[in-house]
Order: C-alpha cells, then sequence, then structure tokens
C-alpha cells in the first residue's frame, strides 16, 4: 500500500504531555503523488514500546505524498505491538514474530518493498520534520547517486537535549576508511536503492554492530555518495542501545569490516586506529572506576589499555595527582 502521509488530526491524539514534534507538530503535506519518488522506510524493532510511537510518528508526519511504510517486530513482550496496532492503517505491511535479528527484520523488510529510495528507522530513532522531501528531492537530482547522506545527531534518552552532531560524513568509499577518526555516517540519514540493496544482498547477517559500514561501502562501488548538510534525524543514546553498550565490540566489527575492503598498504593502518580505539576506551572506563574508588576494576581496564596502545597511555594518564592519596587509602582498605 502506497499513500500519502497521514495530517496530524488523522492520528490517534499523543501521550499526555508529549508536545512538539512529532506529537503536536506535522511537516507541511506536499502535492502530486507522482511528481516525488516513493520512498521505503523500516522500521525493525524488539522491545522498544518506550520509543516506538515516537519513531511511527516522525515517519507519518512527514507529509510525503509517496511513502510506504513497514516495521518488523521480533516479537516484543512489551507494550510495542499495541503501539504498533493503533497506526496500523497507515502502514504498507507489520509483523511481530521471533526473527534471526535486527539485520534479518531488515532484509526482509526491503524484500517487500517497491520504492524508488529508502531506508531503515530503528525504533529508538527519529526522523527529522521535511527529512523525506529533502532526500526525494537530491534523489532526483543525482540519478547516478546509490547514497543520499544527511547530518544527524545524538540525544539524550528524552529526545529534549543534543550532545553530538554528526554532519561530516564520508565523500567517497576511500573516506570511509576514516570511521576512525570521526568521519562516518548517521544510518537513519542514509538513503538508498531498495533495488540495489536488494542486489547487493542485503545486510550481513553475521555482523551485529558494523553492518551498516559495510552496506556503506558495497553501495559505494555502484556509484556517488551525494550530501547535504540539512539534519534528517537523530539518534536516542542511551544505556540500552547496542553501540554504546558495546562499545569495544563495535571496534571489533568496525575493524573487521574495513579489513574487508581495504589494500594491503591500509591494513596495519587499520590496525593502528583500531587499537587506539579500544584504547581510549578502556582508558574512558578506568577513569570511571577510578573516580568511583574502585581501583581493582580501575587497573584492569587501565591493564587492557596499556596492551591495546601503550603510547594512548602514556598521553593520557589516567591519573592526576590529587587522585592518589584517596586511591592510596582505596588500596589500604582492599588489602585489609
Amino acid at each position: 500500500m502506497m499513500m500519502n502521509c497521514p495530517t496530524l488530526a488523522e492520528l490517534p491524539p499523543p501521550p499526555s504531555g508529549r508536545v512538539g514534534w512529532p506529537w503536536t507538530v506535522e511537516s507541511p503535506h506536499l502535492k502530486d503523488r507522482e511528481a516525488w519518488p516513493r520512498v521505503s522506510i523500516i522500521t525493525p524493532s524488539y522491545n522498544q514500546a518506550q520509543f516506538i510511537e515516537e519513531t511511527i510518528r516522525s515517519v507519518l508526519l512527514q507529509g510525503y505524498p509517496n511513502l510506504e511504510y513497514l516495521i518488523l517486530d521480533g516479537g516484543s513482550d512489551d507494550q510495542s505491538q499495541e503501539t504498533i496496532k493503533k497506526y496500523e492503517p497507515w502502514l504498507k505491511f507489520w509483523t511481530s514474530a521471533r526473527d534471526r535479528g535486527q539485520s534479518d527484520a531488515i532484509n526482509r523488510g526491503f524484500l517487500l518493498c517497491s520504492g524508488e529510495v529508502g531506508a531503515w528507522l530503528n525504533s529508538d530513532d527519529v526522523l527529522l520534520p521535511g527529512a523525506l522531501a529533502c532526500v526525494a528531492r537530491l534523489w532526483s537530482a543525482n540519478q547516478n547517486s546509490t547514497l543520499v547522506v544527511g547530518a544527524s545527531e545524538f540525544r539524550e534518552i528524552s529526545g529534549s537535549n543534543a550532545w553530538h552532531v554528526v554532519d561530516t560524513p564520508p565523500t567517497s568509499r576511500e573516506e570511509l576508511f576514516n570511521y576512525f577518526r570521526g568521519r562516518y555516517m548517521a544510518q537513519p540519514s542514509c538513503f538508498f536503492s531498495p533495488k540495489v540493496f536488494n542486489e547487493l544482498g542485503g545486510l550481513d547477517c553475521g555482523l551485529h554492530y558494523a553492518m551498516d559500514l559495510d552496506l556503506w561501502f558495497k553501495l559505494a562501488e555502484r556509484g556517488k555518495i551525494v550530501l547535504t548538510q540539512q539534519k534528517l534525524s537523530w539518534m536516542r543514546a542511551h544505556e540500552d542501545a547496542k553501540t554504546f553498550k558495546f562499545g569495544h565490540r563495535v571496534v571489533d566489527e568496525v575493524e573487521t569490516v574495513m579489513l574487508r575492503y581495504c589494500t594491503l598498504q591500509q591494513i596495519n593502518h587499520i590496525r593502528r586506529q583500531a587499537a587506539e580505539r579500544r584504547a581510549y576506551q578502556w582508558m574512558r572506563e578506568c577513569k570511571a572506576q577510578f573516580r568511583e574508588l574502585n581501583l581493582i576494576e580501575g587497573i584492569g581496564c587501565l591493564s587492557a589499555a596499556m596492551k591495546e596502545d601503550l603510547w594512548h597511555v602514556m598521553k593520557n594518564p589516567p591519573l592526576k595527582l590529587s587522585n592518589v592519596p584517596s586511591l592510596a587509602r582505596a588500596l589500604l582498605n582492599a588489602i585489609r
């Protein structure tokens, strides 16, 4: 089912106390469906009842005249299904059943799509007003592109405050190797051809954290990357978000993906960058443990950081002189 986006008045009322986008605000409605490429959005989800309604409304209130929206829930046992059912009249398809994970759900969703351009939007992320119109205009104006990429930002769990903007994405396949230098694409702001996605075999289900980066490498080999500085989405940073919860695993998987596509001359450079990033993460955890006077745990993190990149540790010592007395007392207490 393709559709015009519903109006704010047509959707179920927002929960009490929720105001602003996408609760009491909508994007302007675009006219003339035939003039706009069909856009397919897939939302994979599992037990995200506290966030998914905001995600759904951010898609449906885009005011876009040629949209198909699919939600593939992995058999949630919270209130997700009840929330999705409220919006069923505006969905092309939705299901709730056990799957093989996020990548499997996304792959199955795109096999059901008929859009010229598409993306997936995780159930804790949000599209910003006018995002689909911006993407559609760029897509129509750049017929040889395989990726349209916009800016994004990380926000804290309520979505009220942004704490990091992602606005310098790679402009070429070669720049994808600068991931550990902060040049990466914000996944919910990346749009591509579902047809090409399926031709490439979709996402690698063996990957759990860097399957998007693997896809960007494949797409970048097929055509050019088109950028916009417009913020198309925001990403929710919370303790259950897997890219935050499993940071070391993310680095390991990013390294694995980059080694798939690099030249022989790039291998050592990529491995050094990954080791430095892991050391940084261990040092951050080390400092947190020392602040809480968890001496044994802190030393363990320090040891792990030194194994990864001793030079990084030497440049960024975990202790200030003012911390030494309190840590010494903690050590004495631990010995006793």
